[in-house]
């Protein structure tokens, strides 16, 4: 049963179990370190392979390919290869790192926020504000992640391309045998945007918006009572 306090915008519930706490804390410690660790992990991967090259995919352009055989008819289209390079790069490779740790970096704020809550219960303190901040924090990483990680996948290939001299149109073609070039992608918001990501933050800044409004509400439907 709810219980309020005497500051404004804060509330006191009824704390869960200490053992309960004590598990949620333990639980969010772990994923902490497993997203830490597969975060720098997936986001070193990203940045160089095994021997230290750096690859990436690009759609491709070509005024002819050869078909694979098959016993039924088919339709075979040819729209993106893999490129690996040595090169330096240095400003690609910084970039998929980045995109690729983003995500992790929400899992681990997350962590951060589920265990301070989770403490704040186990001294009886008042954590309304902290769950509003924290779901803030959330909701604005994630909208922002959702614009973020597409538009810098998108920028690494085209300087990756830039970097390497690769023809992006038929007039840079010097290999006169394909006649291929590569066409790197350019971020569209409307269809590159990740756009379930960027639903989920706008709902999360919505509910800590109304979070205050929400708690006054809650404390004068008490008083009633």
């Amino acid at each position: 049963m709810g219980a309020r306090s005497g500051g404004a915008g804060t509330l006191r519930l009824a704390r869960p179990p200490r053992s309960l706490l004590v598990a949620l804390i333990a639980a969010a410690g772990v994923v902490l370190l497993g997203a830490a660790f597969f975060g720098l992990w997936f986001a070193s991967s990203a940045q160089q392979g095994k021997a230290g090259e750096f690859q990436f995919a690009v759609p491709y352009a070509s005024p002819g390919w050869p078909a694979v055989a098959s016993t039924a008819e088919t339709s075979q289209h040819y729209d993106t290869i893999a490129v690996s390079s040595h090169e330096p790069l240095v400003l690609p490779r910084a970039l998929a790192g980045i995109a690729t740790a983003l995500p992790f970096l929400i899992v681990i704020v997350g962590c951060i926020g589920l265990i301070t809550l989770a403490v704040r219960m186990l001294g009886g303190k008042p954590f309304s504000r902290a769950a509003q901040a924290i779901l803030a924090v959330l909701g604005a990483m994630a909208a922002a992640s959702a614009v973020l990680v597409p538009w810098l996948e998108a920028r690494l290939v085209e300087i990756a391309v830039a970097e390497l001299g690769m023809p992006t149109d038929g007039t840079l073609v010097t290999d006169s045998t394909t006649g291929a070039w590569v066409s790197p992608p350019h971020f569209d918001p409307l269809q590159d945007l990740h756009w379930p990501l960027f639903a989920l933050g706008a709902i999360l800044l919505l509910i800590a918006m109304l979070w205050n409004r929400a708690a006054r509400l809650q404390r004068d439907t008490e008083g009633l009572v």
